[in-house]
């Protein structure tokens, strides 16, 4: 017995009301104290992040049982809010708990929101080009807009742009960013290489005038050629060396024209190259006399 009425803190149950007034002892009905259903999660419902690493994800909580109104959390019960669903939320782990309107709370319950994988995108180019001639790039197709980016302040906007014709300033990296209808993007870079126009020019180690008889050697100087050039050196139109070595010897004749083609594994077109023609001037040989007269003396 208790002097209070007042009975506080008790379980769910059956109780046996009995009042005593130090004579006589009254009993009552018993009294059942009851108590709400236990507080439970029904569903927990994930939507992850459209892009790779957006934050639009969300999670929508259903609560019964407990003693409405609920609050959630997503944080373990660190922090809660009376609105049942979450939004703007990144990929990650989060932990679910919703509260009764007597505090009681649920277990937490793990929920996962996962990135999409990014949408896949290659560049890519028909590198190595030579200088004035045309450049293609090139980029996965299935995005709905693509954004080109490189060298010497280059843009474009289309999927598979050219440049046309190419100069020595477009050599680097060029970098396309796609992006899909649902705003997701990737990029990807390729890096390109523009070669310069092969050449060669011949030089005469006896300069263009010569006497009648002077041997004269040809050296062919070849410039932005690859791997072990060829060498044709042609006298008035008539191929009279042809191989490896870049010079030639003989003695001209008046008026004969000199000049060497250059081949060479080079990627620009034609892989080969012409020199300036080299006019000789032979002159005649120089003939002295001497005479000796007797002194008068």
């Amino acid at each position: 017995y208790q002097v209070s009425g007042l009975f506080s803190g008790l379980a769910a149950g059956s109780y046996s009301i009995n009042v005593n007034d130090g004579n006589c002892v009254k009993n009552y009905p018993a009294v059942v104290v009851g108590q709400p259903t236990a507080l439970t999660i029904s569903s927990i419902t994930p939507t992850n992040p459209t892009c790779n690493g957006g934050t639009n994800g969300q999670i929508v909580i259903v609560a019964s049982g407990g003693t409405v109104s609920y609050q959630y959390s997503i944080n373990g019960g660190g922090t809660y809010q009376l609105s049942n669903t979450f939004g703007s939320l990144p990929a990650g782990s989060y932990s679910v708990v919703v509260k009764d309107a007597n505090g009681c709370e649920t277990a937490p319950s793990p929920v996962t929101l996962t990135d999409p994988a990014l949408p896949s995108i290659t560049a890519g180019s028909n590198s190595p080009v030579c200088i004035n001639g045309i450049l293609n790039l090139t980029a996965t197709a299935g995005f709905s807009s693509y954004s080109w980016t490189g060298p010497n302040s280059f843009s474009s906007s289309s999927q598979n742009p050219t440049i046309n014709p190419v100069t020595a300033p477009a050599s680097g990296t060029y970098t396309v960013t796609g992006t899909t209808v649902a705003g997701c993007q990737n990029s990807s870079s390729v890096t390109v290489t523009v070669n310069p126009a092969l050449s060669v020019s011949l030089a005469s180690n006896q300069g263009t005038t010569v006497c009648t008889g002077t041997s004269v050697t040809y050296t062919a100087t070849p410039t932005n050629a690859t791997g072990t050039p060829n060498y044709n050196f042609f006298v008035n139109g008539s191929s009279v060396q042809s191989s490896t070595s870049a010079t030639y010897t003989y003695t001209p004749a008046n008026g004969d024209n000199i000049y060497v083609i250059l081949t060479s594994s080079s990627s620009c077109p034609g892989g080969s190259a012409t020199s300036s023609t080299i006019t000789m001037t032979v002159t005649g040989s120089v003939t002295a006399s001497v005479s000796i007269s007797p002194s008068a003396n």
